[in-house]
C-alpha cells in the first residue's frame, strides 16, 4: 500500500551512481526512502526533495530491501529567501539536524509543525534573535524538557515585581536585586513557549528583552 504524506527533507546521502537515501519529517514521524535516479539531469523527482522546501509525496514499499522507494515528489513550497543569506542558511542546516537527531529517539508529530515554522520564519525575517530563541525554546519543549517559567531557584512562584537572573546550572530564575529580568521577559518566554511563530512576530517592542532572553536560550541544553 502506498504512503502519501508531506515531507520536508532533513538529509541528502549520495548511493551509487545517480540515487539518493533521503530523510524526511512528516507529520507521521520521520521516514526515509531512497530516491531512484534523482541525480539525473531530467530526473522528474528532483524538484520535490529539496533542500529547505515542502513536498507531496508518495512512498512505495519495495520488494528488494526494507526502505521505502519514493515514487512521486511534488513541490509545495520552497523558502528560497534562505538561500541569499549565509547566516540564516547555516541556521537552517543546523535546524534540520536538530530536528534529525531528536527524531531519532523521540516520537513526537510536533516535529513536522515545527520544522515547517522555523523554514517559513527564516524565509520570511532571517535568523532574527526572536526567531532563533522561539525555535530553541520549542524545540527543547517538544523534546519533553521544558524550561522552568513558573518557580525561582527556591521553588517560590515568579513575582512580577522582582528582579531575576537566570541560573544556567539549574535552568531557572533566581531572584536577584541587579537582575536583568523581570515580568516582561517572563511574560515573552512564555508567550513564546505556548504560541506558533507566527504569533510570536507579531509582539511588539521587543528589543529591549532580545538581550537577556537570547543570552537564556544560549544555555539551553543541546
Amino acid at each position: 500500500m502506498d504512503i502519501k504524506t508531506t515531507g520536508i527533507v532533513l538529509r541528502r546521502i549520495n548511493y551509487g551512481e545517480a540515487d539518493r537515501i533521503l530523510t524526511f519529517i512528516t507529520p507521521e514521524g520521520k521516514i526515509s526512502a531512497i530516491g531512484k535516479g534523482v541525480r539525473r539531469e531530467k530526473s522528474k523527482l528532483a524538484g520535490g526533495i529539496e533542500l529547505f522546501s515542502i513536498s507531496k509525496i508518495t512512498l512505495k514499499k519495495s520488494h528488494k530491501s526494507n526502505l521505502l522507494v519514493l515514487a512521486s515528489a511534488r513541490l509545495d513550497a520552497f523558502y528560497n529567501n534562505i538561500l541569499s543569506d549565509y547566516t540564516v542558511l547555516e541556521f537552517a542546516y543546523e535546524a534540520l539536524k536538530d530536528i534529525n537527531k531528536k527524531s531519532e529517539y523521540i516520537d513526537n508529530p510536533e516535529f513536522f509543525s515545527l520544522t515547517k515554522q522555523i523554514l517559513s520564519g527564516l524565509n520570511s525575517v532571517g535568523a532574527a534573535p526572536l526567531v532563533t530563541a522561539w525555535w530553541r525554546l520549542n524545540l527543547l519543549r517538544a523534546s519533553g524538557d521544558s524550561v522552568n517559567l513558573h518557580t525561582d531557584t527556591s521553588g517560590r512562584k515568579l513575582s512580577p515585581s522582582s528582579s531575576y537572573a537566570w541560573d544556567a546550572t539549574d535552568q531557572a530564575f533566581r531572584e536577584y536585586k541587579s537582575g536583568d529580568c523581570g515580568a516582561n521577559h517572563i511574560k515573552l518566554l512564555r508567550l513564546i513557549v505556548s504560541s506558533p511563530l507566527a504569533t510570536t512576530l507579531k509582539v511588539q517592542d521587543t528589543d529591549s528583552l532580545i538581550p537577556a532572553i537570547t543570552n537564556i536560550t544560549r544555555t539551553l541544553p543541546s
